[in-house]
Parts: C-alpha cells; structure tokens; sequence
C-alpha cells in the first residue's frame, strides 16, 4: 500500500516474481494508504518465497511539485498456515469474528471503506485479542462534515481511557474537505503479553466513530 497526493495517473508499476500484477490509479479523493497493487490470485497455491518489485513513475510537473511524491505506508501478505504469527503486526477488518458490536437498536451500519459506523451516545465495540498492543485505525469522512468530539476505550475493565474523534478535514492543496482512510484513532500499548479484551464507547453524538480498515495487533 502506498500513499500519494494530487494526482490522478498510476505512479508506480508492480510485479511478483516477474508477472505484472493489478495496479490501481491515485484517487484523488484520498490522501493516505492508497491501494497501489494486488497480487490477487496469482500466488494462490505457491508456498516458496516471492519477490515483490515496484517501479515508482513520479509525475515531475513542474506546475504541481506535490505530484512527484509518492509514499510507500505498508506491504500486507498473507502468510502460511505454518508461519510463527508471535511478534508480528496482525490487520484485523471490521467483519472478523473477533469483532462484536453492541447492536441490538441497529446503531452500527456500514458506511463503505470496509467500515461501521456509528452516531449514537453509549455505543460499543468489543474486540478480544492476543497482543501486547492494538491500535484502532479509523475513516475520517469529509461529507458530510463532522465536528470534533470524544470517546472512550477501556481494556479488560480498567478505568477508561479518552481519544479524539478527529473533525472532518480539508486538503491544505485544494482546500476541499475529503474522506481519509486508515486514519490512526488511539494506540494502546505495554500491554500484558496475554488474552486482552477491549470496549470501545462514543461518548457523545457530535461525531460518528468509524470502526474503519480497523485494528492492527502487535502480538
């Protein structure tokens, strides 16, 4: 995955183990861990070690320096049925069993980007976990707009714990507002190395919290 900003072209060109693979254009719309390829099936069945080549195609106007910059966030693989999983960063989606809703009145509801959302005061999410760390990643929507407000999250029935449920955001480029994926929400970290369990809360209806491309375990 890769991130880049104001341009509408396909700025890089990927292959696995010599074989083009799916390549997908900049949206302008986004500004942050932009899907840049996917190796779809191809590897479906192989278990030996591949290797992954990106050839970056920066735009090099000179009328708009912002589109010769490009990004790389992350590289997500999945692995073996055998591979160790201790001390590695897991990436949850919203839709995994680990992740239950507390949605008896229909509060959550999807709101695209792989993601649920809701706007109602006392809502929960629960996720159990084996790590040392979770962070929670969320979408930022800029339409409609949203203001600031809080929530809260507690782990394992400790005292809770507030974070910023960040207002809709313009680009500094375009002065538009525009959605933002992966958005970082709050990181809980120096956990116990064990079976966690952790409730997540809106505190208040000013905002909607986007369980989004979700939650990512160190364990």
């Amino acid at each position: 995955m890769f991130a880049a900003e104001g341009s509408s072209s396909q700025p890089w060109n990927c292959t696995v183990d010599n074989h083009e693979i799916i390549n997908f254009l900049v949206e302008t719309g986004e500004i942050t861990n932009i899907f840049a390829c996917d190796s779809a099936d191809i590897l479906q069945g192989t278990t030996g070690e591949h290797t992954l080549n990106v050839q970056l195609i920066p735009n090099n106007s000179t009328t708009n320096a912002t589109q010769s910059t490009v990004w790389l966030d992350s590289i997500l693989y999945q692995p073996l049925p055998t591979d160790p999983l201790d001390s590695v960063m897991l990436r949850i989606h919203n839709s995994d069993p680990s992740v239950s809703y507390g949605n008896s009145s229909g509060a959550w509801t999807f709101q695209g980007y792989q993601s649920n959302a809701t706007g109602t005061t006392a809502t929960s999410m629960n996720f159990a976990f084996n790590g040392s760390s979770v962070t929670l990643y969320s979408v930022n929507f800029g339409n409609p707009i949203y203001n600031a407000s809080t929530a809260f999250y507690t782990i394992d029935g400790t005292s809770s714990t507030d974070f910023v449920l960040p207002g809709s955001t313009n680009v500094s480029s375009t002065g538009n507002y525009t959605d933002i994926i992966n958005y970082p929400l709050f990181t809980a970290s120096d956990l116990s190395e064990s079976h966690q369990h952790i409730e997540v809360a809106t505190s208040y209806n000013a905002l909607k919290i986007h369980n989004g491309s979700p939650s990512i375990i160190s364990s």
